[in-house]
């Protein structure tokens, strides 16, 4: 799958780890799915809003760019993002979590 649209490949794959990063610390909090799914859902739309603003193409951040990689990222347990964010949300500290 190829994507002409630069600016939202870029910022989808950019923003997608700090939401990540979001998903992590709720589950590693003990949120729940349901925490998460809201934090995914929500993160899409603020992806795609960010996006509309700096002139990338909406439909960019449905496909593989920005919902796919998204949810895998958001979670997959091989996701590193997905596992620092559960560190944190277990209590530990930025600089033992990068370890």
């Amino acid at each position: 799958y190829s994507n002409p649209d630069f600016i939202g490949v870029q910022l989808g794959g950019a923003v997608k780890n700090v939401i990540a990063i979001g998903a992590g610390m709720s589950d590693g909090i003990g949120f729940g799915a349901n925490a998460r799914t809201a934090l995914i859902t929500r993160g899409l739309a603020e992806m795609s809003r960010l996006g509309a603003a700096l002139g990338a193409d909406p439909a960019t951040f449905m496909g593989m760019a920005g919902l796919g990689d998204l949810v895998l990222t958001c979670t997959d347990n091989q996701s590193r993002n997905r596992r620092f964010g559960m560190m944190l949300g277990q209590g530990m500290d930025v600089q033992s979590a990068q370890e």
